[in-house]
């Protein structure tokens, strides 16, 4: 399949399998484009609103 043809095409004029074809390049476009310079997420829990004052 020809993926410039597909993403000229509308939706709803699609095939199961062409709209699965699309969704799989997307996914694998996403996947391969991680930021390497992303810092790792902490989650800091806070409790009553004491806790929300402290993020504010």
């Amino acid at each position: 399949m020809e993926l410039q043809s597909l993403l000229s095409k509308p939706v709803w004029q699609m095939t199961g399998e062409e709209l699965l074809f699309l969704s799989r390049q997307s996914a694998d476009t996403n996947t391969n484009q991680s930021p390497a310079n992303e810092p790792a997420a902490t989650k800091h829990y806070v409790y009553g609103i004491a806790g929300i004052c402290e993020i504010f």
